[in-house]
């Protein structure tokens, strides 16, 4: 389920020409697959309802301008939750799978719309959506983006990250994209963790450019909030800790790609990812670091590390803390 991403988003960026209601689920009008296993298990339902609470009252917050554009995201947000978790649409994954698949998603996307995790602290900076979207037209992006926003004292170079992020450096900032006729861009973003002193914010962009197969990139915002500052992995992890991880995920690569992955998935190749901290995700339980090597022949990939082997790699006066039972 979790790399499917590239064929579930083509065709899906966000329109203003619907009609779909973003709430919860009428059960007794349930269709789908999706809407069935929602109806038929009692904790999936009951969360599904509370993100559909936290629309609303967000909703009702935003300056007018922004509305249609936070129900537009709502209703691409159904279209992909549905699509990720049951990706064709049949019965070939097991129910089971895809209700846990869509309870974390459903979770996410609450989180999202809150501004808060379920399991932030009090302390923890609320983390509220802004929505923007800008109308395309031939040779001119379609431009739709989330990103948060905090509003507590001295987060102001955290925002300019987090709203940079969903930017990004894609030609649309210029103007017309004089080679192709229908371009769009889009961003939206999911809270991994969220405490008084670290936030990480996974941001998913992805451009069209007219083409059957849109590009996709995540890029992860961490955040020391005690420092005030973007993270870096030399005041996150412990001596050695990187090279570490670099073993650890090339071993998980190999694994999955299999033996005929040699010659790409390198030393050189694996260092230089594991490297970069807009690759690593924190989450209350684990660490992932997102790759993306030779998309065209192999795709993303996310080496996980949880418990105490990913506890073990961090520095115990920094500003992450992990769950480890």
């Amino acid at each position: 389920m979790r790399r499917t991403v590239g064929s579930i988003l083509c065709g899906i960026m966000l329109s203003l020409v619907v009609s779909l209601p973003a709430m919860a689920i009428d059960c007794a009008k349930a269709g789908s697959r999706t809407e069935n296993l929602i109806c038929a298990t009692p904790t999936l339902q009951a969360l599904d309802s509370a993100m559909a609470k936290a629309y609303g009252e967000l909703k009702s917050s935003l300056p007018a301008a922004q509305q249609p554009w936070l129900q537009s995201s709502q209703i691409t947000w159904i279209q992909r939750r549905a699509a990720f978790c049951d990706d064709d649409g049949t019965q070939n994954e097991d129910d089971g799978a895809v209700v846990l698949c869509l309870e974390r998603q459903t979770e996410d996307r609450l989180a999202m719309l809150s501004g808060a995790r379920a399991d932030a602290p009090a302390a923890a900076p609320r983390l509220m959506p802004v929505f923007f979207y800008r109308a395309g037209g031939k040779g001119r992006y379609e431009v739709n983006l989330s990103y948060p926003q905090a509003a507590s004292p001295g987060v102001g170079s955290l925002n300019t990250l987090l709203r940079q992020a969903a930017e990004g450096d894609q030609p649309w900032k210029n103007g017309p994209d004089p080679d192709h006729e229908s371009v769009g861009y889009d961003a939206d973003y999911r809270i991994a963790l969220q405490t008084e002193s670290f936030i990480s914010v996974v941001f998913r962009r992805m451009t069209v450019f007219g083409g059957p197969y849109p590009n996709n990139e995540q890029v992860t915002v961490n955040f020391d909030l005690k420092a005030g500052r973007a993270a870096t992995l030399d005041n996150l992890l412990r001596p050695g800790a990187q090279a570490k991880t670099g073993k650890l995920c090339k071993a998980q690569l190999r694994k999955y790609y299999g033996g005929g992955s040699d010659e790409m998935i390198t030393k050189e190749v694996v260092d230089g990812e594991v490297g970069k901290i807009n690759n690593w995700v924190f989450e209350p339980d684990q660490i992932q670091i997102e790759f993306n090597i030779a998309t065209h022949a192999m795709g993303e990939y996310a080496c996980k590390l949880s418990g105490k082997t990913a506890a073990a790699l961090l520095r115990p006066e920094g500003a992450v803390r992990l769950v480890t039972h």
